[in-house]
């Protein structure tokens, strides 16, 4: 009589058992964070290749180089400026989330300039006037702030000549509004 071959459930009792199938990921395995939600609800390509937007865990920024706003040592809004600063508005106005303007400069002092003794007042001076625009252009005034960190918060080097470009820059941080 032949040898008889051995059952399938007898090679299954001495194998090795089969790793349990992993699940499938849930969004509490992969949370979406708050930063990634509001990107996804602004309308971002309405910005135009002039905005740097930056997703972060809890808000989206736009970054503009200042040399695009403003010119040297200036607080007052250029042609380009405005062009870049009227394709923002499209897309603040559609939304309801607060928006902080941030000026920055780089560390070089600024030049006799009665009117911007400091980057201190210089960086205020040019959030200012973007919070004035979107404020004039229909963003309501109690979803803004201006503030002014001067050279505090580098993103580049400002010992190079194109990381101090980088440094002089405004940022829109907008975040969900906080409950009061």
């Amino acid at each position: 009589m032949a040898a008889s071959t051995p059952s399938v459930e007898e090679d299954v009792t001495d194998a090795t058992p089969a790793p349990a199938a992993a699940p499938a990921p849930t969004e509490e395995d992969d949370p979406v964070s708050e930063g990634e939600l509001l990107a996804a609800d602004l309308q971002l390509g309405e910005l135009g290749g002039d905005v740097e937007v930056i997703v972060s865990e809890r808000t989206v920024s736009f970054r503009v180089n200042s040399e695009i706003l403003f010119d040297t040592s200036q607080a007052d809004l250029s042609r380009s400026g405005l062009a870049v600063l009227r394709n923002i508005v499209k897309v603040l106005a559609r939304n309801n989330y607060e928006i902080t303007v941030e000026g920055h400069t780089d560390s070089v002092p600024v030049r006799r300039n009665v009117r911007f003794p400091s980057n201190w007042e210089l960086s205020s001076a040019r959030a200012g006037s973007v919070v004035r625009y979107l404020q004039a252009n229909g963003i309501d005034r109690t979803r803004l702030k201006a503030v002014g960190y001067a050279d505090t918060r580098p993103i580049a080097d400002n010992h190079t000549p194109d990381g101090r470009a980088r440094n002089r820059r405004v940022e829109l941080v907008i975040e969900k509004r906080h409950q009061q």
